[in-house]
């Protein structure tokens, strides 16, 4: 780790700015995205609105690999590797993306985004021990229990709540449909954790533009694929004609804050980068209940302040050790 990166002093203050800036550009990327997939949840297919978020970082993944081709730089990895990356997107895409854009229908903006970001940091910390022989402190413990706790409390604003939250006009109001958008939106969190584990596995000597080429690509082709069945041509063409702005808005936020936070780590560490990307819990908290009118009670205020405190003490491990 970069001392300059966890120090500010006057002569590395335009690094930490930097950084900084691209830090809370990033999480405003996510945050929007966010917001546009949770207005296409009412009324769009959740495997077209997916794969049209993923398309975006897919074309300029694969400009920017075509440019290093062009080099002559290695950009493409071998067989076992890119079967290992295209079972991890399908994972993502399906398990996560699919899961998170339709539990955004089901119990809103405003607990989806909290409850998978805690779940994904809890999850993280376990997967890191086990997979990666990263060491868990007495803190990360600690951190992980006010997780625990965040997800408990959002859970059950979630069951007071679920014959008041907003949902598109095929789902019918029940305590079953919102505990399975709760149990959905936390899988999703182990989703992004396993696919986080794997990428930092295949970044070690890959570029990052080729996972997320892979990645991304199974969501274009293979959400596109399902979304092609379910709508067909015409449906897409509708759907599209219909919702153009949120479907390139979700994408265009998304390459946003992705490559935002790749700028990001360049100039500060991935403690202070993770600890910046957890405004968009806040953001996505907010504009839930205000714009979107999703009911906001104690449980909801508590829950969401404590997963971004219990974020903040989980990637602060780092100055334990």
């Amino acid at each position: 780790m970069d001392p300059a990166a966890d120090n500010f002093d006057l002569q590395h203050a335009p690094h930490w700015v930097a950084g900084t800036l691209w830090g809370l550009l990033s999480a405003l990327g996510y945050a929007l995205t966010n917001i546009f997939l949770r207005r296409l949840s009412v009324d769009t297919d959740p495997a077209w609105a997916s794969c049209m978020k993923s398309l975006p970082t897919f074309l300029v993944a694969a400009v920017i690999l075509a440019r290093a081709a062009g080099k002559g730089q290695t950009v493409w990895p071998g067989a076992r590797a890119a079967w290992w990356l295209l079972a991890t997107g399908l994972m993502v895409q399906f398990s996560g993306n699919l899961v998170f854009q339709w539990a955004l229908g089901v119990i809103g903006l405003a607990l989806s985004v909290p409850l998978s970001f805690g779940t994904m940091i809890v999850a993280s910390g376990l997967l890191g021990r086990l997979w990666l022989r990263e060491p868990i402190t007495p803190r990360m413990l600690a951190a992980m229990g006010l997780l625990l706790l965040s997800i408990a409390l959002l859970s059950a604003s979630a069951a007071d709540d679920s014959h008041q939250l907003p949902r598109s006009s095929s789902l019918e109001a029940s305590p079953w449909l919102t505990t399975l958008g709760v149990v959905g939106a936390c899988s999703t969190g182990i989703s992004y954790a396993l696919v986080a584990v794997a990428v930092r596995l295949a970044t070690r000597r890959l570029p990052v533009s080729t996972t997320a080429l892979i990645i991304c690509g199974t969501g274009v082709f293979a959400l596109g694929g399902v979304a092609l069945l379910r709508l067909g041509m015409s449906g897409i063409a509708a759907s599209f004609a219909a919702r153009w702005p949120q479907l390139v808005g979700a994408g265009a936020f998304n390459v946003v804050g992705f490559f935002s936070l790749g700028f990001c780590l360049r100039y500060i560490s991935v403690v202070h980068a993770n600890v910046l990307n957890s405004a968009q819990i806040a953001i996505a908290a907010t504009c839930g209940v205000l714009w979107f009118g999703e009911p906001s009670d104690a449980a909801l205020v508590a829950g969401v302040a404590l997963t971004i405190v219990g974020l903040v003490a989980m990637q602060y491990r780092g100055h334990a050790n």
